[in-house]
């Protein structure tokens, strides 16, 4: 298991310090004017990223691509576990937003790596089209639907969104339990993608490389933002 990420000084100071309840921890937090000024400026780039996402799919769709030979989907059945695959990764966001709400500079970070994901993801997409998996079957997902063209996209493929949000949630993640869990279902989530055939298995691995390697760069950013500004609150490994 990878090793656990830490996040600012200020977080890991023994409880007695900390604020009691997740009210004082935001209201200690948005007392500060630098930081009243980057959640706002990490919701607006999410708001824009996501907005130039919902009209970057209807272009992936319109666009043929690639099909790739993949020997793991050859010898796998086909599953429909849109059941498992839907309830299992929207509880475990919802999940996350609850435990990070007490958090306020860990749910910022979150927001802004899964901000830098989805760019990722476009770049990426634009660099390699590719059609879907022969025997793909429908993952009719209700979220995504509403930021693609009102239909069930086939061509997000390159990297796997699901896992990359999976994964992204045992990087961000305090609590050690859910961590764990994070980390066991987001291996769940990348089987049943394969099985449902939704996914070349290249595209589950490198939303794994992608998402430690945007995670890493992110925290980097932040502490040498920091070191700069003579704050001491970057984000360490």
């Amino acid at each position: 298991m990878l090793s656990p990420k830490t996040l600012p000084p200020e977080l890991l100071v023994p409880d007695k310090l900390s604020p009691s309840t997740p009210l004082a921890a935001w209201k200690a937090y948005l007392s500060l004017t630098g930081n009243r000024y980057e959640i706002i400026g990490s919701l607006a780039l999410l708001i824009l990223v996501m907005a130039t996402f919902a009209h970057f799919l209807g272009f992936v769709e319109a666009r043929p691509g690639a099909t790739l030979a993949d020997p793991l989907l050859n010898h796998l059945p086909t599953i429909d576990l849109t059941w498992v695959i839907f309830p299992l990764i929207y509880g475990s966001v919802i999940a996350a937003i609850v435990l990070l709400s007490a958090q306020p500079k860990r749910l910022v970070f979150a927001l802004q790596l899964y901000a830098l994901v989805v760019a990722s993801r476009m770049l990426a997409m634009y660099l390699l089209p590719l059609d879907p998996p022969t025997r793909m079957i429908l993952l009719r997902d209700p979220i995504v639907e509403l930021f693609a063209t009102g239909d069930a996209p086939t061509r997000d493929l390159f990297f796997s969104g699901h896992t990359a949000t999976m994964f992204m949630l045992y990087l961000t993640a305090a609590n050690p339990i859910a961590r764990k869990v994070f980390l066991l279902l987001t291996f769940v989530i990348a089987a049943a993608l394969l099985l449902q055939h939704v996914h070349y298995t290249v595209d589950v691995l490198a939303a794994f490389v992608f998402v430690y390697a945007g995670d890493d760069l992110l925290r980097r950013m932040k502490g040498k933002l920091a070191a700069i500004n003579g704050n001491g609150h970057g984000v360490h490994h």
